[in-house]
């Protein structure tokens, strides 16, 4: 099975104790990217609450955040999925 898409929590999976992106993670999405698999970091925090390293990496496009709720696409700023309720 060839995967295409990868969602991945933050706290204690993705970011380590100093709120840092490991460079054994950085090497993985890169490697993740090159292949073909799309890396999305997801957690409950707004955008704005999470790490800079995860909000800047450009090897990350997309960032799921607010549980969820919203998925963002950092090329073009468009919110692909809104899923608040009213």
């Amino acid at each position: 099975m060839k995967y295409k898409l990868l969602f991945c929590d933050l706290d204690g999976t993705l970011l380590n104790s100093r709120i840092e992106v490991s460079d054994e993670n950085r090497i993985a999405i890169r490697k993740m990217s090159g292949m073909g698999v799309t890396f999305v970091p997801s957690s409950g925090r707004t955008l704005y609450e999470m790490p800079e390293c995860v909000r800047e990496n450009t090897d990350i496009r997309y960032i799921s955040y607010s549980d969820g709720a919203v998925v963002l696409d950092r090329l073009t700023g468009e919110r692909l999925c809104a899923c608040m309720d009213r």
